[in-house]
Formats: C-alpha cells, structure tokens, sequence
C-alpha cells in the first residue's frame, strides 16, 4: 500500500491508496512544534484503528508547505516504514510540467493537485483548493501547471479571528 501525506498549514491529510482507489483517509490538526515521534503515535493508531500494520506500507508520497514538519514527517517515515519517502517539490518528475517563470516558488500541495487533475484525465481545468488560503490554478490540455492565484482563506470554514460573516454563509 502507498500511505499519501499532504502536510498543510492548517490540516494534515493521509491516505492510503491501494489497487487504484483510496482505501482509508485521515485528518488531524497541523501542529507545528509536534516531534516525529508524536506523529508517529498517531499514523500508528490509525493504523491499528483500520486492522493495519506499518508492514502494510510499502511506499510513502509526501506533499508539505510546512518545511519544519517535512523534516519531521521524513524522519517518521524512515524510522517507522523503514522506507525513503518521495517528497513532492518543483524538481520531482510526475508528470507535470511547470510552465512559470520561477518553479521553484510552485507549492507541493499544489503540483499534485495538478498531477491528480492529470492523472484523472479532466484537463484542462482550473483547480480551487479551499484551504487555509483559497488558490485557483490552470491546468492546460496536455496536464500542465500554467499558473494560479492565492487569496486569503477563511481558517477552515471556522471563521477567522474577528470576521464579520453573513448568517447565510
């Protein structure tokens, strides 16, 4: 099985994908200063909670805009997987060409959204992440990565410090 984790400001995201379709996925708080061993007692207990074992991971996809919790989440991986994870970034190849001018400000939450646009064979299309920022990216054609905007989020839906939002919302 492949244990995907997309590691956000505000969520972390794992999944496990397994003959082609997500078998089981988690949520859980992004805290920043959490060492890779409490993380590691959570991946462990979701585990157990689906009758899974770390022997069922074979491979691990990483996707992080938390740079602290990548080195943190690389250190789980090796220690409790005993496996390298892939760590997506500008200059990992999976199929999606980045046709702006500085790649390398291209975040990893957003090259798999385009690589999963791809892989699921609805480009072209404009990818809308609601998260802790709101991003809209361009997805050409042929699964390329054209580009995209970031605006401010809402904090998850919960309404940031001090916002005035409307009953109907």
């Amino acid at each position: 099985m492949l244990l995907a984790i997309d590691i956000g400001n505000t969520n972390l995201h794992l999944g496990l994908w397994e003959a082609g379709a997500w078998r089981i996925t988690w949520r859980a708080r992004t805290v920043r200063d959490k060492m890779a061993d409490e993380y590691a007692v959570l991946v462990r207990n979701y585990l157990q909670e689906a009758n899974l074992g770390v022997a069922d991971v074979q491979q691990v996809v990483m996707a992080s805009v938390v740079p602290a919790l990548t080195s943190a989440f690389r250190e789980l991986v090796l220690r409790t997987f005993k496996c390298e994870p892939l760590i997506v970034d500008h200059t990992t190849p999976i199929g999606v060409r980045l046709k702006v001018e500085s790649p390398e400000q291209v975040g990893p939450d957003r090259i798999v959204n385009a690589a999963a646009v791809r892989m699921l064979g609805h480009a072209p299309a404009i990818v809308i992440d609601f998260g802790t920022a709101t991003t809209f990216d361009v997805v050409s054609p042929e699964g390329d990565y054209m580009g995209g905007a970031i605006l401010p989020g809402d904090c998850c839906g919960a309404g940031c410090p001090g916002e005035q939002r409307s009953p109907a919302l």
